[in-house]
């Protein structure tokens, strides 16, 4: 049977992005979280940081008739997981 996958969005805890990716993957799901680097000034210097391109949401492939989208929902770092 012909499986049929998309990418949703996931809402996640704030700054909690890369800890529910990790928590996704560690279950064997693929996820994306795009990064974007900037450089901030902190004490009169430049630092480099990288933070998510799109604060608070990471992708997630699934598939809606196969993938068990309650596990999703209870990933830590998930609010609640609001999948679009």
């Amino acid at each position: 049977m012909f499986e049929q996958r998309s990418w949703y969005l996931i809402y996640t805890k704030p700054r909690m992005e890369k800890y529910a990716e990790e928590n996704l993957n560690r279950q064997r799901y693929e996820t994306y979280l795009p990064v974007v680097k900037k450089q901030r000034i902190r004490n009169n210097s430049y630092i480099k940081i990288t933070e998510p391109f799109f604060p608070g949401y990471i992708f997630i492939n699934l598939s809606i008739v196969i993938d068990n989208w309650a596990q999703i929902r209870s990933t830590m770092g998930d609010k609640a997981c609001t999948i679009w």
